[in-house]
């Protein structure tokens, strides 16, 4: 896996992202607040179509379940390989896009890998919600090359 070409994609993505998030519906109007599962399956599978690997939908906790602050995160990995487009959502990580071979951040999560990271595998409805985002943010991306 090339990292860098990864994280220059996972870049170009974000800031898609960043560009059209108000048009994107409810789950992208804070964002990256409470997007993270949207981005990671958008993102997958743009890396996917990208021809830059499968990566894991992963899913942790941020603080503890019984904390008033807990939280559920999701971000993509291949192995060691992490790639967060939503992070900093979070007051501990400052990167817009992390992009590393290994997170202790993310280590602390205790994630686990739910299933490919791409919205195209899953339900009908899903499939169908995601796929007119994905359609603007691909459209913001082309514009911008």
């Amino acid at each position: 896996m090339d990292i860098n070409k990864i994280r220059e994609t996972a870049t170009v993505f974000r800031n898609a992202i960043e560009v059209c998030a108000p048009s994107l519906g409810v789950i992208f109007k804070k964002f990256p607040s409470g997007a993270c599962g949207e981005a990671v399956l958008l993102l997958g599978t743009y890396l996917i179509e990208q021809d830059l690997g499968e990566f894991q939908y992963m899913l942790g906790d941020y603080g503890a379940r019984t904390d008033s602050n807990w939280s559920s995160h999701a971000w993509l990995q291949a192995d060691n390989l992490v790639v967060d487009i939503t992070a900093d959502q979070f007051p501990e990580v400052n990167e817009k896009v992390v992009v590393q071979d290994y997170s202790k951040w993310h280590a602390k999560l205790n994630g686990k890998s739910l299933h490919i990271a791409d919205y195209r595998i899953l339900n009908t409805y899903t499939v169908s919600s995601l796929n007119g985002m994905y359609r603007k943010i691909i459209a913001v991306i082309k514009a911008q090359a």
